[in-house]
């Protein structure tokens, strides 16, 4: 799946690529999606997680050792490495 964003975002800068139109067609066909980072399923469903336990707990200090949700204690200590 990088593969192939990487190739389309060359091919769309007019870069050579592997990427070729009759395949970007095809990719848009079957649902692709070329900006993951906007339309990522599994960040919005760790944000759906930590808006629960910030409704259950009034705060989103999450601790890293979490044993209800370890992956939500890791995404959370992601995210704020992702912000410094």
């Amino acid at each position: 799946v990088r593969s192939q964003r990487t190739a389309f975002n060359k091919f769309d800068a007019g870069k050579a690529s592997s990427m070729t139109p009759q395949r970007v067609k095809i990719l848009n066909y079957i649902g692709f999606v070329w900006d993951a980072l906007w339309k990522n399923e599994g960040w919005m469903r760790m944000f759906q997680e930590l808006m629960e336990y910030k409704k259950e707990r009034g705060h989103c200090l999450v601790p890293s050792n979490y044993d209800d949700n370890p992956k939500l204690g890791t995404w959370v200590i992601t995210q704020r490495q992702q912000y410094y």
